[in-house]
């Protein structure tokens, strides 16, 4: 019988796409090399998406068009999670419907339970990673009044693919070392050891966006990440994890809004 890891619910364990330790079954039957490539092949997307610059000819094409650059920048986050998701389709084919199944009612306390835990855990974060450092703000925080209602739509609207990108690329590094420690370890130590690590690269993930900041990216971020995954390992479900960190994201987004609209 599988052993619940930490988060499962020992009452409804649900085991895809993770195995037992008899048969050292491999997320979505993908082994190592596989999750490897179709983490460099996401890499490589969000490397692109994140640092190139379109030509200025480009631009101004789009700021003639109605919502021109609204509409590229919400194909553009979309692509983070577009991308990783043909990469996904070309390697586990169908099998990838495992990773979207619906989560079940009885599992939104525990949903509500870490989105509070990711709060008081980023805050206690944060208060730690001022030790090495002023904090950075987050560039999607709408911080000047002149449009401010109409600039928090269009970052809500251009989150749900990034934030979805976001939760593919998460579990592409975690069956990507998953696969890997399977072999050596056991299942429970096997999930924590992924959980821990995709958390520490999602921290990383978000060096451009805090300034480079490495505390607060690896700490802050990673702690947040950290409770987020644990919401998947608990559903199974990337649409429960991807509800969850939407939530998070724009709690902290009015949350600046209402800030700036009091100045």
């Amino acid at each position: 019988m599988t052993k619940p890891a930490i988060f499962e619910d020992k009452k409804r364990l649900i085991d895809l796409p993770f195995g037992d330790d008899k048969t050292k079954t491999l997320p979505l039957g993908l082994n190592s090399v596989k999750w490897g490539t179709i983490w460099l092949i996401s890499l490589a997307w969000f490397l692109f998406a994140t640092f190139v610059t379109f030509p200025t000819g480009l631009i101004h094409v789009l700021e003639k068009l109605p919502l021109g650059v609204e509409i590229f920048n919400f194909l553009m986050n979309s692509s983070l999670f577009i991308v990783p998701f043909l990469a996904l389709c070309a390697f586990a084919g169908r099998a990838i419907k495992g990773l979207f199944k619906p989560f079940h009612s009885s599992q939104i306390k525990f949903m509500i339970g870490m989105f509070f835990a990711a709060f008081f855990g980023s805050s206690v974060a944060g208060d730690l990673a001022k030790l090495f450092g002023p904090m950075t703000t987050n560039a999607h925080v709408v911080e000047d009044k002149t449009g401010a209602l109409s600039k928090f739509i269009t970052v809500a609207l251009n989150s749900i693919g990034g934030l979805l990108g976001e939760e593919l690329l998460t579990l592409i590094v975690f069956f990507l070392i998953y696969s890997l420690a399977i072999k050596k370890l056991n299942r429970e130590t096997t999930i924590l050891l992924a959980l821990i690590g995709s958390s520490l690269v999602f921290g990383l993930y978000h060096l451009p966006t805090y300034g480079y900041n490495v505390a607060q990216s690896i700490l802050v971020i990673g702690v947040v990440r950290f409770f987020l995954s644990a919401v998947y390992i608990r559903t199974k479900s990337i649409w429960a994890s991807f509800l969850t960190h939407y939530a998070y994201d724009m709690i902290l987004f009015s949350i600046g809004l209402i800030a700036t609209l009091h100045k």
